[in-house]
């Protein structure tokens, strides 16, 4: 099962837009202090930390919503 969810990600990632698919991973990317300096760029990058915070949301709920019907589709 983990693979499935792993392999339904994988996909799922490869569906968003390169944009979405790069500010997830630079958000998720390391950890402590350097995590704070990558999230500090994205959200420099986009206008400040409330655009990061939407784009999040909304590329975390597309990549959701396709990881659930992935594995709902493997089940069946």
């Amino acid at each position: 099962m983990r693979e499935q969810k792993l392999t339904c990600l994988d996909r799922c990632l490869g569906r968003l837009s390169p944009a979405d698919r790069d500010v997830i991973m630079g958000y998720h990317r390391d950890r402590g202090h350097s995590k704070i300096e990558i999230r500090k760029q994205l959200a420099n990058g986009m206008g400040g930390p409330n655009t990061l915070r939407v784009r999040m949301c909304r590329a975390r709920k597309q990549l959701q919503v396709c990881v659930v019907e992935c594995l709902e589709r493997a089940a069946s």
